[in-house]
């Protein structure tokens, strides 16, 4: 998490532009206790919480390890499923 001091005319949508955020109201939302109730009353001096996003998926950064992990996981199984359907096909074609 990055931090952030709101500086003079600048509003949720502009900062959330600022770091290619999706929407200012996850920064809203993010940041609601500092903020207040009114997000359109955000004052200057205003520390606020900057996600790190992953443009590829929108969520914050996650551990490359984990990433390569669970994409390898998923070939893996979605290789297996594959061999298994042609297994299947081909025994199926083969004995008629």
């Amino acid at each position: 998490m990055k931090k952030y001091r709101v500086k003079e005319n600048e509003d949720l949508g502009s900062i959330a532009r600022k770091y290619a955020l999706p929407s200012w109201k996850y920064l809203y939302e993010l940041n609601k206790e500092a903020i207040g109730d009114n997000p359109d009353l955000l004052k200057p001096g205003t520390e606020l919480k900057i996600p790190l996003w992953d443009s590829t998926t929108g969520d914050e950064k996650l551990k490359e390890k984990e990433i390569d992990r669970a994409h390898s996981r998923f070939v893996a199984i979605f290789i297996k499923i594959c061999l298994d359907r042609a297994f299947l096909l081909y025994y199926i074609s083969d004995s008629n």
